[in-house]
């Protein structure tokens, strides 16, 4: 099988996984082309009209009546009336198809990615994700919601023409046949060319994408250091990259109608030659050489408008094939069937001689044993990089270990669904995620069963209530992308009332207060304290001054836990959590 064959076979596999969104739509996607049909039809049905009249006419044109003459003439309008109703149906039902199928695709897309795991998007770039849900998804609209409608009327607008030519002149119809060929091949030759530079195109915009998102959402840091430059001389080359493909493409599209412009005179040279011999030798009349000629042409122009089509439909099998190539994503982390509800939680969490890495033969977790008992405190530390986090993001399966197993009151955590599982544990990170909505629908993450009650008694007990009653719109306020129009410790404090309201049996404090100053780091001390009551809590910390009262620390090294016990235990066994101790509070 050659490259042609093959990429033609690929891009019909593309297209058949692209219709294979049509079928709840398939109703009105039949009824559009049977429309197309009809509008095939009605399109071609003047010539004919024009044939008898034209040989009618010279044959006795003393003894035809002006009347017969305005009515033929009133006729052919009605029939374009009637074809464009036609035509406007057509189009508006094929675009229906396109625009529901997109927008299926591009809601299931968004949440295939959203229920990837964390390992998909460590190393990804959000703008390339973001690019793909956009502007690859864009791309397909062309091929389901524009083309769709213009390609299936074309080739419905092909076979009229083509029975009437072989019905004229079955020799000069063999003629024109034999020239098509040459007229389909270099469409095939530039697709191809148009989808390998349309795949590039599109990872450069992808790129574009990435770059825009990281620059304003590090702009602090850009203009701190006097980045603009650089940032701007980085998207300079990146869309230059971009631009080059877009031309690139443009040459390929604008020869392909250059040479069928030829192709097609050559046709028209060559017919119209023999069709004169045949009118002078009596053989064919002048009406059946203008419905010849006029009948190619209109078998012809359907060809020309699908080789100008090409380049939109290669591009949306680009754009296709990328997000196919993202929906094909296996997870390593599934849901198993008839998954164990995780319901009346008390807290016991087991690990069981468990190992992780995120690429094989780098272990980040080795052996990792030990329990926690219900309503208990148990603290992690060590230095960077030992896999303190890594630890806590395996217990809601945000990562799955490698061997090994974690239990919550007995149960294996693989047993039990995602949203029970994940409705049992509660999470307040150094890096605080708010939405670009209100307060109130940040702290009751988008849930609708929290009376207003509910929301400010969580904010009181995380010492959120008193500066929100100072905001504008109260819990109302946009808190705007990232929670910008807040501190570090008004963000933070939200975080912990979010946490509050969902009341989970299970907490997990990642650096939670790491990022403070020491007033902030006070009061959401304070609030954090209500918060770890009565619940089993997992405390990473640097600071060690947070976690004194902690029931159990794990000190970890390498990957490992080094030592077990209280502060005091600890702090006299002079062992890695004695020296870590001393690193920050030498005296």
């Amino acid at each position: 099988m050659n490259s042609l064959q093959y990429d033609i076979r690929q891009q019909f596999l593309i297209f058949k996984r692209i219709f294979t969104h049509v079928k709840p739509y398939r109703g009105r996607l039949i009824a559009g082309i049977i429309l197309s049909a009809l509008s095939g039809v009605f399109g071609f049905s003047p010539v004919v009209m024009l044939q008898k009249l034209l040989d009618e006419f010279i044959a006795r044109k003393d003894s035809i009546p002006l009347l017969y003459m305005y009515l033929f003439c009133a006729a052919i309008v009605v029939l374009y009336i009637v074809k464009g109703a036609i035509t406007y149906g057509q189009q508006y039902l094929l675009s229906f198809v396109g625009q529901r199928v997109i927008m299926d695709l591009r809601v299931q897309t968004f949440e295939y990615i959203s229920n990837l795991p964390l390992r998909y998007f460590k190393g990804k770039k959000s703008g390339e994700l973001i690019s793909r849900v956009l502007s690859d998804i864009g791309l397909m609209e062309l091929a389901v919601s524009r083309v769709l409608g213009r390609l299936i009327l074309s080739i419905f607008s092909f076979f009229p023409p083509l029975i009437a030519v072989f019905y004229i002149s079955w020799k000069m119809a063999l003629v024109s046949l034999f020239i098509l060929p040459l007229t389909l091949y270099p469409i095939l030759r530039f697709a191809q060319k148009l989808k390998a530079v349309s795949s590039i195109g599109q990872a450069e915009m992808a790129n574009i994408t990435s770059i825009m998102h990281e620059a304003f959402y590090g702009i602090h840091i850009i203009k701190a250091f006097n980045m603009e430059s650089f940032e701007f001389k980085r998207f300079r080359k990146s869309n230059y990259a971009y631009y080059n493909e877009m031309m690139r493409a443009a040459r390929v599209s604008a020869l392909s109608p250059s040479i069928m412009e030829l192709i097609g005179a050559l046709a028209a040279a060559v017919i119209f030659g023999m069709g004169l011999t045949e009118v002078i030798k009596g053989t064919m009349t002048s009406g059946y050489l203008f419905a010849f000629l006029t009948s190619l042409y209109l078998m012809y122009d359907p060809i020309k408008k699908i080789s100008r089509l090409s380049y939109d439909i290669h591009r949306a099998i680009a754009g296709a094939e990328r997000i196919f190539e993202l929906l094909d994503t296996q997870s390593d982390i599934m849901e198993i069937d008839d998954p164990v509800k995780l319901e009346n939680v008390k807290g016991e969490i087991v690990f069981d001689h468990v190992n992780f890495w995120y690429e094989e033969g780098q272990p980040v977790l080795k052996d990792i044993d030990f329990a926690i008992q219900p309503g208990k405190t148990i603290a992690v530390v060590g230095p960077s990089g030992v896999g303190k986090s890594t630890l806590a993001n395996l217990i809601p399966r945000f990562y799955d270990t490698t061997s090994g197993r974690i239990l919550i009151d007995g149960i294996d955590i693989k047993t039990c669904s995602f949203e029970s599982l994940r409705s049992q544990i509660g999470i307040v990170t150094q890096e605080t995620i708010l939405f670009n909505d209100t307060i109130r629908a940040n702290i009751t993450t988008g849930r609708k069963d929290y009376s207003d009650n509910d929301v400010i008694d969580a904010a009181k007990s995380a010492f959120a209530h008193d500066f929100i009653m100072e905001l504008p719109a109260g819990y109302e306020t946009i808190v705007g992308e990232r929670g910008v129009t807040l501190s570090g410790g008004q963000r933070q404090r939200l975080s912990i009332a979010r946490a509050l309201l969902k009341n989970p049996p299970i907490l997990i404090l990642d650096e939670a207060t790491s990022s403070l100053d020491s007033e902030s780091e006070h009061l959401i001390q304070v609030a954090l304290d209500r918060l770890i009551e009565n619940r089993t809590t997992i405390i990473i910390a640097h600071r060690l001054s947070t976690i004194r009262k902690a029931d159990t620390i794990l000190a970890m090294e390498d990957g490992t836990i080094a030592e077990t016990g209280n502060h005091n235990e600890l702090i006299n066994h002079k062992g890695a959590y004695s020296r870590l101790y001393r690193m920050q509070f030498p005296d």
